[in-house]
């Protein structure tokens, strides 16, 4: 290919990459990531005294009333702010159809609850490429920042409620992960940490109803809520389900959880595929409603939009080469 080639496509090369890097977003939204809880798996629950010890040696309790109740508290305190910052980690590994990918990425940045806006700085690795983005969502574009590129993209309006669809509770609904949390209490532990922080630990095997609301969410978020469908759902086997959550002892608001997650799934009937994945959540700066302004060049960005399904697949082929 020729210089005036490379310089022609250039652009195009590049919406492709952030295109890309934005269904990694969605992927990942997290995950954000989606997510929502999680609990240590194919353990059996076990009986532990109300004033029993931790392993670091700390009071452990396991009176469901009153760990249900906290955890109500917790979820209230969680509903009211009007802003939060939130830096998510997550690690997933999937095997399909006989191929294996993994996916790492970590986002960082504020929350505003009414109405939603979020500023995110994104770095992700998927099939040995990195990525650097800086993201803005607001009530009138979702607009992207390629770090590497410094190329702006403007995604088209119509993808805003998908966006929406694939964030997880954990990022514009922080008080959501606490409620199912409480639905399980009678499968958590409850300590003290040394920063006297209360810290719940999931002992059950991820059977339970509040443990599947979680799991669904997760995958909401990794998978996208059309692939959802109730026989998708029916499908999923857990195979591990690690938690563990932490609230401030004084606030009551929540401040870090992690999880880890392995279970398998037919996404196609017939097709069983195998997925693990770690989060980590780190909440900060409760109450913060300092403006979130999105730059005058995301404003002024092409507009783009997303590729279907089956362009995708023509993309991956091209990328693959």
């Amino acid at each position: 290919m020729d210089t005036t080639s490379k310089h022609r496509n250039r652009p195009i090369h590049n919406s492709v990459r952030m295109l890309l890097a934005a269904l990694l977003l969605i992927v990942g939204a997290i995950v954000l990531a989606a997510c929502s809880s999680g609990e240590p798996a194919q353990q059996e629950k076990r009986a532990v005294p109300s004033a029993s010890k931790a392993a670091d040696g700390s009071a452990v309790s396991s009176d469901a009333s009153a760990i249900r109740e906290e955890l109500k508290q917790s979820a209230e305190a969680a509903a009211k702010p009007t802003g939060w910052s939130i830096a998510l980690k997550m690690d997933q590994e999937l095997e399909e159809n006989g191929q294996h990918s993994a996916m790492g990425m970590t986002s960082d940045g504020p929350v505003r609850r009414e109405p939603l806006q979020m500023k995110q700085a994104i770095a992700s690795e998927y099939g040995g490429k990195k990525s650097e983005l800086e993201t803005f969502l607001t009530a009138d574009g979702y607009y992207m920042h390629d770090l590497a590129s410094d190329d702006w993209t403007r995604m088209a309006k119509s993808v805003i409620p998908q966006v929406k669809e694939t964030l997880s509770d954990y990022q514009i609904k922080p008080s959501v992960p606490l409620e199912r949390l409480a639905s399980v209490a009678d499968k958590l532990q409850r300590s003290m940490d040394s920063g006297n922080q209360i810290l719940y630990v999931y002992t059950g095997d991820g059977s339970d109803e509040g443990a599947r609301a979680i799991i669904d969410d997760i995958l909401r978020g990794t998978f996208g809520g059309s692939a959802m469908t109730q026989e998708v759902e029916d499908s999923i086997a857990v195979e591990q389900f690690e938690y563990k959550q932490a609230i401030d002892s004084q606030t009551k608001l929540p401040t870090k959880a992690s999880l880890k997650l392995g279970l398998t799934i037919e996404l196609q009937a017939g097709h069983r595929s195998s997925l693990s994945e770690t989060l980590e959540v780190l909440y900060s700066k409760w109450n913060d409603s300092s403006a979130i302004i999105v730059p005058e060049a995301a404003k002024n960005a092409q507009e783009v939009t997303p590729p279907t399904p089956e362009q995708l697949e023509e993309v991956d082929k091209l990328l693959g080469q």
